[in-house]
């Protein structure tokens, strides 16, 4: 059965010894799919050919195939022939979507399109939305997106990318901090301040002009890597908040580098904007993650945040409580007319209101206590000095190192548990350990080929000093051959260590067993013990299968014996033996 699409109809030839050539099938469908094309373009210029010369022309293309099929098919060509008048009244499919028909064409004969598929079809290559030239142009500007796309994405994946954007960072700040001491300058000149006589531009003449363009370098720049992340990271750019806070900046930048003299903008929005760069030096901490030392300051803070509530209230409640009773004993030593003036104003600056009571309490506990103690004790009574060292002996040494030995105990919890941290930690430990071997192996090897045998493993033991350092890091050194041998157990020459495997061995070597080791060596007891009792049942089983086997061949002897015996006939005894059985 050979099926051929046409106009999105099925042309079935149920003849089943009709067998159409590949050749002529193939002559026909390029023939019917050209026609189409050309009469596509025409319909786009305006002219189209009318429907019965186009009916009138498939139906000769389809009645032109080989000899061989011009005396086989004359009754199936009919057929065909009357199926396509029918299908040509259809106007409403006539060449509608003529890019559909060579795929469907494909779909029904799919043994007319194998072994081309490195190559375009006639079809594919008339009815593309776009010619040749525009296909490729468009594969090589994708191609040519893809490697910016990872050349960009290299590049902010790239250690040196974070740290050299944290140096302008901190480069930005110093900037900053120099126009605040510009505009401190400034104020103090207009205030009549005593040491600024002259105004800032006489004082910094350049720094306007800087400041300027300084802004504007800076404001390129950060815009720069706000782009050059959204490119690499596409929609995982806006995952991050601190991306947000990066477009903010550099928003309330470009407002304030506006302002600044090119465009009108509300001083009100000014000072805003100005406000809002402060905030850039907040990327510092994003920043400080390039850093082990700062990154676990900034990752123990955020750790004990919840740690600092709870303190903080303790401490408030605490505080108030004592502000209270404060307030309610001194309330009648304030409002007596008999003391003195002088003496009541410093009590009330310390202790007039539930406001100043709590600023007071919290100054005694954490700051300078001496002044507000001595108030009571001299404008008051002398009493109190028993609540001063009470409050500081209980408040000011017992709860704050209470609270201190919390937020220590959170900072090492979190050194423990963060894995950025840990990871660093074990990398520095590494780094260090490889480099104090290395060093003691350069020393004690000493014809220099590169190689450490058992004499020079014997004479740097030893050295008190190499023996003692080795002690302390876990290194047991008492059996100088036992710890060459397991050194060197994993060396690919035989008597010698290199660099390398000293540093592997002794870093496996030192400390206490750890968890693995005892399982390790659990398992290979284990495992003796399964080998063992298997020899032990291997040998029973032999022993009783040779007992047995002993056995087998004893009852056959026997029995053998015993079947001889009766076949053969009695022995003739002599005549000593009948005298001796008479």
């Amino acid at each position: 059965r050979d099926s051929m699409v046409f106009e999105g109809l099925e042309v079935r030839q149920t003849d089943k010894h009709v067998k159409m050539r590949r050749s002529s099938t193939r002559s026909i469908r390029d023939s019917i799919v050209l026609e189409w094309a050309q009469n596509a373009q025409a319909r786009r210029r305006g002219s189209l050919v009318s429907q019965e010369s186009v009916k009138a022309q498939r139906i000769m293309a389809l009645n032109q195939p080989s000899k061989r099929r011009r005396s086989s098919t004359a009754g199936s060509t009919d057929a065909s022939v009357a199926v396509l008048k029918k299908a040509s009244t259809k106007q409403s499919l006539a060449m509608s979507r003529p890019s559909c028909v060579s795929s469907e064409y494909a779909v029904q004969n799919p043994s007319s399109v194998d072994g081309r598929a490195s190559r375009k079809s006639l079809s594919q290559s008339l009815f593309s939305r776009g010619n040749t030239r525009s296909s490729m142009e468009d594969d090589s500007v994708r191609r040519m997106r893809g490697k910016i796309w990872r050349l960009v994405r290299l590049i902010i994946k790239h250690p040196t990318f974070e740290a050299g954007f944290g140096f302008m960072i901190l480069l930005n700040t110093f900037i900053m901090a120099l126009e605040v001491q510009y505009d401190g300058i400034q104020v103090g000149h207009n205030l009549g301040y005593p040491g600024e006589d002259l105004p800032a531009k006489e004082v910094w003449p350049w720094a306007e002009d800087f400041f300027m363009y300084s802004n504007w370098l800076f404001l390129v720049i950060f815009a720069a890597e706000a782009m050059l992340k959204v490119i690499g990271f596409l929609h995982a750019f806006f995952k991050d908040p601190w991306n947000y806070f990066d477009v903010l900046v550099v928003a309330t930048g470009l407002i304030e580098a506006q302002g600044s003299g090119i465009l009108p903008i509300d001083p009100s929005i000014l000072r805003f904007a100005r406000l809002m760069r402060l905030l850039r030096m907040l990327r510092l901490v994003r920043a400080m993650k390039e850093f082990d030392s700062l990154h676990l300051m900034i990752t123990s803070i955020k750790g004990s945040l919840s740690a600092l509530l709870w303190s903080s209230m303790l401490m408030f409640v605490v505080q108030m409580l004592i502000a209270l009773m404060l307030s309610a004993a001194l309330e009648n030593f304030l409002l007596d007319p008999s003391q003195s003036t002088s003496d009541r104003h410093e009590i009330y600056k310390y202790f007039g209101s539930f406001s100043k009571a709590m600023l007071t309490m919290f100054e005694i506990t954490l700051a300078n206590w001496i002044p507000c103690a001595r108030a009571l004790t001299e404008r008051v009574d002398e009493w109190y000095v028993m609540f001063a060292l009470t409050h500081k002996f209980i408040i000011g040494f017992a709860v704050v190192m209470v609270i201190t030995g919390v937020f220590t105990h959170e900072t090492s919890r979190v050194a423990a548990t963060d894995d950025t941290i840990m990871i660093t930690q074990k990398q520095r430990q590494i780094k260090t350990h490889t480099k104090k071997m290395s060093t003691l192996f350069m020393a004690a090897d000493e014809d220099g080929n590169g190689f450490l045998d058992r004499e020079e493993f014997k004479v740097m033991m030893e050295d008190a000093s190499v023996a003692t350092w080795l002690s302390s890091m876990g290194l047991d050194v008492d059996d100088v051959d036992t710890l060459f041998t397991m050194v060197s157990k994993e060396s690919e020459n035989e008597g010698v260590i290199t660099a390398v495997e000293l540093v592997k061995g002794v870093a496996h070597l030192k400390g206490a067993a750890k968890s693995l080791d005892m399982a390790v060596v659990s398992h290979e007891n284990r495992s003796l013990l399964d080998e063992s009792e298997t020899l032990k049942m291997t040998w029973t089983i032999m022993q009783t299968m040779t007992r047995s086997g002993a056995a087998r061949q004893g009852r056959r002897g026997g029995a053998a014996g015993l079947t001889s015996a009766l076949k053969s006939p009695p022995p003739v005894p002599s005549e000593s033996e009948d005298a001796h059985l008479s």
